[in-house]
């Protein structure tokens, strides 16, 4: 075992002699360099880019369906729509009728214009669903008078209101106006009351009868129906 000792640790607050020390390090005496800030590059309130704006975009050079291509300044509404024109209103009843009930998928609007009589020559209405009936009538009836047919009420309703037949053949039961309802609009306008009426019909009870008579028909012709006796009948009322 040695006898070296070992040196003992000088008192708590005396430096040891043993141990270097480290000096601070004295601060640089060159220049200090200035912090280094970049400038942001700013932009013109309103231009392309700038904070808070949107990228415009250049108009649209195709048509513009009625809008107006510009708003004002400021506004922040929405494009502005000029008025639109509807079309024409139709000229009567009847017109609004046919053609609502042609938007929503029903009749057809509108039948053509009943073609003008000829000067001296009278004209004659068959009006009935069944087109054979009408066929039969009007191949006798053409050759003295001016022959026109339509296949329901509501339909010879619309015809009278550009003609004024001479004669009314017509049926009772068909679809949208029957016979009977058709006779009363005959009735209530002062310019058809008088034209003479002639129901051809499979309706025969004497109550349908005298109905019939009732709303001023001439005659009332059971069917089935002899065309050759029909055609007598109204040669002789129209002379």
């Amino acid at each position: 075992m040695s006898d070296v000792k070992k040196p003992t640790p000088p008192p708590f607050g005396i430096p040891n002699p043993m141990r270097p020390t480290i000096s601070s390090r004295p601060p640089p005496s060159g220049p200090t360099s200035a912090p280094v800030t970049i400038p942001s590059q700013s932009r013109p309130p309103g231009a392309p880019g700038a904070p808070g704006t949107s990228p415009s975009r250049p108009p649209a050079s195709g048509p513009t369906s009625g809008v107006s291509p510009s708003r004002p300044p400021g506004s922040g509404g929405a494009y502005s729509r000029p008025p639109m024109s509807g079309p024409p209103k139709p000229a009567s009843l009847h017109d609004a009728l046919k053609e609502a009930q042609a938007l929503g998928g029903g009749a057809q609007s509108r039948p053509p214009p009943a073609p003008m009589a000829a000067p001296g020559r009278k004209s004659v209405l068959l009006v009935d669903d069944d087109a054979s009936v009408r066929a039969e009538l009007a191949k006798l009836l053409v050759e003295f008078y001016d022959v026109h047919q339509a296949g329901d009420g509501a339909q010879a309703a619309e015809m009278c209101t550009v003609m004024s037949p001479s004669l009314i053949v017509c049926d009772v039961i068909m679809p949208k106006l029957d016979g009977f309802s058709f006779a009363k609009v005959l009735r209530s306008n002062p310019r058809l009351a008088k034209v003479p009426l002639v129901f051809l019909t499979s309706r025969q009870s004497p109550t349908e009868v005298m109905q019939g008579l009732s709303l001023g028909a001439r005659a009332y012709i059971p069917k089935p129906f002899i065309a050759k006796d029909v055609v007598g009948k109204i040669r002789k009322m129209l002379g």
